[in-house]
């Protein structure tokens, strides 16, 4: 059988059941030991006896597993129950012979078999020696098994990446590729769970934004890291990822209640870098302790960069719908001024763009001598707003109308600018955020316009370009207003002069159409 070429699980289903035609046991398996992380691959196991193997092996096999591999002699317990091992599963399970048996090459154990037995000194020296001859023909069996493997594992992250990379160019909707993302790593490191973080630019903190696996949510509400603080917050410092054996074992893991509630114990992760700058966590959790190996962080860093393309792909997709929602936006504002709709439908029509492109509440002022006069408002800014005059130079509208530069504030109850008396008068005691811009004439300042947000909402220099562009609208539609007003004047004045003259006056167009005439 060794020499076949059988895939590996039916080569050691062979190997393990002519092992126990010449050496009768109850148990036999075909493991390989990893002395850095104490954790067992299970190859082959063939027993008569229904037993699951533990989570976390007892400290007393362990001893034993690495005492036949550091030595590359066999190890045996003729008896449990007279040893170190009784804390064993095995041991549980009634087993009380134990003989493990290296399998070399180049002199390091590269695996082992392991047999047991109900009975006491169920071993003779006989049977540990010919099991010795068969392990020293075994090594190339696990080569070409490791081998094998690798292969399959490797086409299998292959087709997993192949069909991430599928989904992400079909989807730019950012949440579909996060949750696509997580189950591709639970996919990838066979975790089981997956969770991917986003540094939320307002708090600076690490938020959970998509997980998958059978766990429970891992909500933001009490589950944020600050950068630098916890496993997560220092790995984004470092900008390099890194594996936790046990979280229960590390002083700096947060969310200790979410994994212990789902039995949480080892954890892998690797920054998302976009555009070189680190904007979130990639993150993988196993029930399993020391579960992740180096090999697992080198898929996590090949998942971490995909996912950071796809996420760069999703925002730009973002931002350009909500460019394009804002151009449509202006362009059907500026139709409407155009149009010709009365002064007031148009300002109307400006505070509820600016709402929708801000998702807030808008206001616009116009200048009249030395105060300012709301005369459009969105319903929820017109409700809370107590005050319908603001004399020019009081803050904030005011100052923006006397100085004529923009003005933002986070707080406007706490800001400083702000009169003691109008800190609460402006929004009866709500604290909101505010961009105000002036409205300009040529050089000259006719009125202010306000968008509102919730209080710490931060408006950028982007805002500011929209919140202007708005701005221009609103001086068009006044100027628009103005020149209208101006004809109407003229045309009134026109139609009385020709209706008091006693003389007949008929007036023709370029087209000799008759236009207007008197009574006379």
């Amino acid at each position: 059988a060794v020499g076949s070429m059988l895939e590996p699980d039916k080569l050691f289903q062979a190997i393990t059941r002519e092992i126990r035609k010449y050496v009768p046991c109850d148990r036999c398996v075909i493991a390989t030991y990893f002395k850095d992380t104490k954790a067992f691959h299970y190859w082959q196991i063939d027993s008569q006896i229904e037993m699951n193997s533990p989570i976390s092996m007892s400290e007393s096999l362990v001893s034993m597993a690495w005492e036949a591999y550091e030595k590359g002699v066999p190890t045996y317990c003729p008896d449990i129950n007279s040893s170190d091992y009784t804390d064993s599963h095995l041991a549980r399970a009634g087993l009380q012979s134990i003989l493990v048996i290296p399998i070399m090459q180049e002199g390091q154990a590269i695996a082992h078999i392991a047999l047991s037995k109900k009975e006491k000194d169920a071993f003779s020296d006989v049977q540990i020696r010919l099991l010795v001859s068969v392990a020293g023909h075994l090594a190339s069996a696990f080569r070409n098994a490791s081998l094998f493997r690798q292969s399959e594992e490797r086409a299998s992250r292959l087709a997993v990446l192949h069909e991430l990379n599928r989904k992400i160019a079909k989807n730019l909707d950012l949440t579909e590729v996060l949750n696509s993302i997580t189950q591709s790593v639970n996919e990838l490191l066979h975790s089981d769970a997956a969770l991917i973080y986003f540094i939320d630019e307002k708090t600076g903190e690490l938020v959970p934004r998509a997980q998958s696996g059978k766990v429970s949510d891992f909500s933001p509400e009490g589950h944020a890291f600050k950068l630098g603080a916890g496993v997560m917050g220092k790995m984004l410092e470092s900008g390099e990822g890194t594996a936790v054996a046990d979280v229960e074992d590390d002083p700096d893991w947060a969310g200790m209640d979410w994994a212990r509630e789902n039995g949480i114990h080892a954890y892998i992760g690797y920054p998302l870098i976009s555009v070189g700058k680190v904007v979130g966590v990639i993150a993988g959790f196993s029930k399993t302790k020391d579960y992740f190996s180096s090999v697992n962080m080198e898929f996590l860093e090949t998942l971490s960069s995909q996912a950071a393309i796809a996420i760069e792909n999703a925002r730009l997709y973002r931002e350009t719908e909500e460019r394009s929602r804002q151009l449509g936006t202006l362009v059907e504002l500026g139709q409407q001024i155009s149009r010709g709709l009365n002064f007031t439908s148009v300002l109307d029509s400006i505070v509820e763009a600016a709402a929708t492109l801000f998702g807030g509440d808008a206001t616009f002022r116009l200048l009249e001598g030395e105060h300012l006069v709301m005369v459009a408002a969105t319903p929820g800014a017109r409700g809370r707003m107590n005050r319908e005059r603001v004399r020019v130079g009081v803050p904030l509208s005011g100052l923006v109308a006397e100085t004529g530069e923009p003005m933002f504030s986070s707080d406007l109850e706490n800001d400083a600018r702000m009169l003691p008396e109008l800190r609460s008068a402006l929004w009866r005691g709500q604290s909101i955020s505010t961009l105000i811009v002036p409205v300009r004439l040529g050089e000259r300042i006719v009125g202010t316009l306000g968008v509102y947000r919730e209080k710490g909402y931060e408006f950028g220099q982007e805002a500011l370009f929209l919140a202007n562009t708005l701005a221009d609208q609103a001086a068009i539609a006044v100027e628009n207003s103005r020149l209208h007003e101006e004809a109407r004047r003229s045309r009134d004045f026109f139609q009385s002069v020709v209706d008091d003259n006693a003389d007949a006056i008929i007036v023709t167009d370029k087209e000799r159409r008759v236009v207007c005439w008197n009574a006379a």
